[in-house]
């Protein structure tokens, strides 16, 4: 008797109307989107984090040198010495880098240490520090993303 019920305010409502029609009524769309093209979504993203190490030199040896030339000595006085973004950052590709002996070495430093905790969708603070040459001669844009944005919670 229940089920009577309930399937009688199913065919009221229309929820039963459209079930088990012929494939010709079906609708497939595809929707391409990128959920970043909003610029309310996107937060920072103004810098650019980019260079490029001359062919044949070891990439942490070149670092270790300008690192020496402002009295830093190994990657503990680095570490401590030059901040980082603090936040968890989506990594959008960016344009071409520079040249290293363009960036004072204090600037190439921070660079180089943002670039090596970039793998290829984020940037983690609290992640290994690679130091390859893949890694260092990308050019990325870091992205804060906010999400309360995107789902409209602000």
């Amino acid at each position: 008797m229940c089920g009577d019920r309930r399937e009688n305010d199913l065919r009221a409502s229309g929820i039963l109307q459209n079930m088990g029609g012929p494939r010709s009524r079906s609708r497939e769309e595809s929707i391409n989107s990128d959920f970043l093209a909003d610029n309310k979504l996107e937060r920072g993203g103004t810098d650019l984090y980019a260079i490029r190490i001359k062919e044949g030199l070891d990439p942490e040896t070149v670092l270790l040198n300008h690192a020496e030339s402002i009295r830093l000595y190994g990657w503990f006085d680095i570490n401590r010495a030059i901040s980082l973004p603090n936040k968890k950052m989506l990594v959008r590709p960016g344009n071409e880098g520079s040249e290293i002996g363009e960036h004072d070495p204090r600037s190439l430093l921070r660079t180089a240490m943002i670039l090596a905790r970039c793998n290829a969708l984020w940037y983690d603070p609290e992640g290994p520090a690679i130091y390859t040459r893949s890694r260092l001669e990308r050019a990325v844009r870091l992205v804060e993303f906010n999400a309360e944005d995107f789902y409209e919670l602000v």
